[in-house]
């Protein structure tokens, strides 16, 4: 067992004649596992003497008294003797518990209650009790005149006088003999029912009020005959969470706890059953917890005063930006009203006793705070209403109404708003992208995915039609039919008609800046056996140099074997920004033509992109691709 403090350490000073010795002090201490125990008494933090003796409850101790000192003891396990004389000041109790309050209950023994009666109290309805055995094992009940001659006098027992093992007159006479005991040196505040039980039966309960004792004051000061303070402030109170009430939880079984090493998802290992010191793996394992529990932490709110917020630093997403916020240490509360803290576009930390903004998209809600005059009573961490939502039109900023929506898609109608046009077509600047969207289909399985376009008319000449505007490798604008002799697909241009079975397109390219050429970018095989079409070169931001004639080109290979006569390139002369071949700039593909040209299903396309500077580069190439499009061989 590791060494801790005994349950009850008194101290009191000696006197000599009528005055109190200023270097003595009479020590008493009591806890019912003192066999196997060694004393260690402790001043200001420091080792300063031990009692190996058992029996032995009280000692007279040499200080210094002219200044505070700090009293306190461990009980030490002596079947270890090298940790007897080991000072372990970190397992003292701190100086502040984290609870302002102190219970002690005594109750009187009765001998007419049963073995397996215990003291049971409780302080929440859904929380287990704190149980106390009120017959412990090692008290004998006869008490007084049972053991007579036999054992201690009297010593513990249910109605002992307390005259065993050297307490004759060393206190008061019987103390604690009759007494059964319940403490908790950190208790918080509230209300606790106290009863006796046994595991079939229990008494009438009886409910006490532990309150917290005086605090003294803060910000004491002293100006022209004038005294002013602060009321004493209690944030470990105001803070402290509570559990839920009625959501019990299970651990595993016993059992399964004492078996396990190591956590399968957070990877700390689980301290040793019976591992001594484990000082050491309390650290890792309190180190691993803190490093899984790091996300948690960014934003938090607490509170940090009587009346103030900190809010701990931390990256968040708003508005459809990722901000990183510094937080804030000192965030003033208004006294007896309720605040509301978020983070704004910015990631700076908000305050208002009015609210929060009305529009969702330009903050994220970190918490509200209530006060009363002197400081916070509630702090509501609502982190977890923006980490839990589900998308919806007034978080998207969609505040056009339904008909609003038919109206601006049937036409535009001075009914309509403009706020409701504006958003359909990306503000008030519009361009033709911001006017549609892009569709795309994908098939996981293995078989043929269609889309079926059906026209019912009953004239036998009624046709079905796809009309492309201009798609980017194509001259002119192009409509798809089915011809009706054949059932074939037709491609129709404003001067031919041509028959069609297919393209496919194989797209390679670079995501980043293109510093230096980059060789066998892999497009993947052939769908199938074809011609080569075209290659249409585009980058994001065309290179920009002090030589007008550095370029970036893209060669296409079949099995390492280039399948154009002319490469598709962009010079630095072609202007910077967005840059395609297939928009007229730079020079175009010309793929090689008959079997240099063609491909087989399965042959392997790959990609060069051959970057060309003998002047200064002041822009790299950026986000480089081609577009490589086959059309398949007309069967025979």
């Amino acid at each position: 067992m590791p060494p801790r403090p005994p349950q009850q350490l008194w101290a009191t000073p000696a006197f000599a004649g009528r005055h109190e010795d200023p270097h003595l002090v009479f020590l008493e201490w009591a806890d019912p596992a003192l066999a196997g125990h060694a004393l260690q008494v402790y001043v200001d933090d420091q080792l300063a003497c031990l009692h190996l003796d058992a029996a032995q409850s009280s000692t007279w101790l040499r200080i210094d008294r002219s200044q505070s000192r700090r009293l306190s003891a461990l009980l030490v396990p002596n079947d270890e003797p090298a940790d007897l004389q080991r000072a372990t000041p970190q397992r003292l109790e701190p100086d502040d518990p984290p609870y302002p309050a102190t219970a002690n209950l005594l109750i009187a023994r009765s001998p007419a209650a049963p073995d397996d009666a215990s003291l049971e109290v409780r302080r929440q309805p859904d929380l287990p009790p704190d149980t106390a055995p009120l017959w412990p094992g090692h008290l004998g009940r006869p008490g007084f005149g049972g053991l007579f001659g036999i054992d201690d006098h009297g010593f513990d027992h249910a109605t002992g006088p307390g005259l065993g093992r050297g307490q004759l007159g060393m206190g008061p006479l019987g103390a604690d003999g009759v007494a059964a005991q319940w403490h908790d040196p950190l208790a918080p505040q509230g209300t606790y029912t106290v009863q006796v039980a046994t595991p079939t039966s229990a008494n009438a309960s009886i409910d006490l009020t532990v309150e917290r004792p005086p605090q003294p004051p803060t910000g004491l000061t002293f100006n022209n005959n004038e005294i002013r303070w602060s009321p004493a402030a209690s944030p470990a109170e105001t803070a402290l969470p509570t559990r839920p009430p009625n959501m019990p939880e299970l651990y595993p079984d016993n059992p399964t706890l004492l078996a396990l090493d190591r956590h399968p998802d957070l990877g700390f290992d689980f301290i040793p059953t019976g591992l001594s010191p484990y000082f050491l793996e309390f650290r890792r394992l309190v180190n691993r917890l803190a490093d899984a529990a790091r996300l948690a932490n960014d934003l938090r709110p607490h509170a940090t005063g009587p009346l103030t917020l900190g809010v701990y630093p931390g990256r968040a997403h708003v508005n459809g930006q990722t901000v990183a916020s510094t937080g804030t240490a000192s965030l003033a509360l208004a006294p007896s009203a309720t605040t509301s803290v978020w983070i704004d576009t910015a990631g700076a930390v908000q305050s208002a006793t009015t609210g929060f903004p009305t529009d969702p998209a330009t903050h994220l809600p970190l918490a509200e705070a209530q006060t009363d005059a002197q400081a916070v009573t509630q702090l509501t961490d609502l982190r977890g209403t923006a980490a839990y939502r589900t998308p919806s039109a007034t978080l998207s900023g969609l505040t056009a109404t339904v008909a609003e929506l038919n109206q601006a898609l049937a036409g535009i109608n001075p009914t309509v708003s403009n706020d409701a046009l504006n958003f359909l077509t990306a503000g008030p600047t519009t361009s033709a992208d911001s006017l549609h969207r892009h569709t795309q289909t994908t098939f996981d399985q293995a078989s043929t995915g269609a889309h079926s376009l059906v026209n019912a008319a009953a004239n036998p000449a009624a046709n079905v039609a796809l009309d492309f505007d201009v798609p980017q490798h194509f001259a002119t604008p192009l409509r798809l039919t089915t011809d009706p002799s054949s059932g074939g697909l037709v491609q129709q241009t404003t001067s031919q008609t041509l028959q069609l079975l297919g393209a496919a397109t194989m797209t390679g390219g670079f995501a980043g800046t293109v510093q230096a050429s980059l060789f066998n970018i892999t497009l993947g095989p052939a769908p199938f056996d074809g011609q080569l079409a075209d290659v249409v070169l585009s980058v994001a931001q065309n290179i920009q140099s002090s030589n007008p004639a550095d370029q970036l080109d893209a060669t296409l290979y079949r099995n390492g074997v280039a399948l154009t006569d002319t490469q598709p390139t962009l010079t630095a002369a072609d202007g910077a920004g967005f840059r395609s071949t297939a928009q007229g700039h730079g020079t175009p593909a010309v793929p090689k033509t008959g079997a240099n040209g063609a491909v087989e299903r399965g042959d392997m396309i790959t990609l060069d992109l051959t970057r060309t500077a003998t002047g200064t580069v002041t822009v790299a190439p950026q986000r480089a691709y081609a577009l490589a499009v086959f059309h398949p061989t007309t069967p025979a």
